[in-house]
């Protein structure tokens, strides 16, 4: 469980807020988390088919390929996937403040 502490400033006083995220690695991992919990939001479930989709189609194009061509494909599927997911208006890589 990792711990995410947002910090606000008002005029009068400094608040801190300790939130909690849950941080599921793998993709393996997350499909069992929608089996046995599932996805309430609708935005969330929408992400994590999308993903599904990007993960088996990363694991066809790479099966029984060399590292250096694992490392070529990654970086392409993984800029599609960004493109694919980022907030409409909002380009990948920017963050917004």
């Amino acid at each position: 469980m990792n711990k995410i502490v947002c910090l606000s400033l008002d005029s009068q006083r400094l608040s801190v807020q300790v939130l909690k995220s849950l941080t599921i690695n793998g993709s393996k991992n997350l499909i069992l988390f929608n089996e046995k919990i599932g996805f309430v939001n609708s935005k969330y479930k929408e992400k994590f088919e999308k993903f599904v989709v990007y993960s088996r189609l990363y694991d066809k194009k790479i099966l029984g390929l060399s590292s250096k061509k694992v490392k070529e494909i990654s970086e392409v599927q993984n800029k599609l996937f960004e493109m694919q997911m980022a907030a409409p208006g909002i380009e990948p890589g920017i963050y917004a403040s």
